[in-house]
């Protein structure tokens, strides 16, 4: 039981690590855009 636990933390980490990866990309998408769009 040790065993599933261990691996069950490690994929919750795993799922919070991709979110956390999405988040930034997506900012600095929305961040490119804006500055791109702000232009002369």
């Amino acid at each position: 039981m040790t065993t599933n636990t261990t691996a069950a933390t490690t994929t919750t980490a795993k799922m919070t690590t991709t979110t956390t990866t999405e988040t930034t990309t997506t900012t600095t998408t929305t961040t490119a855009i804006t500055t791109t769009s702000v232009g002369p």
